[in-house]
């Protein structure tokens, strides 16, 4: 085992690592702003039934 293949294993698993974190927070962002969205949508809804009713 050479230490530059180990060096580069661990750079391998550092980028792996990185992009996972990064792909988790895009994911979490997406995910408040289709909350929001919906959120948005429902509150529409709702005033609309208000003022047909």
């Amino acid at each position: 085992m050479s230490t530059g293949w180990v060096i580069g294993f661990g750079v391998l698993w550092l980028t792996v690592i990185a992009i996972l974190v990064v792909l988790f927070q895009v994911l979490k962002v997406v995910g408040t702003f289709i909350n929001k969205m919906e959120a948005a949508e429902e509150i529409s809804r709702r005033s609309d039934k208000n003022t047909t009713s």
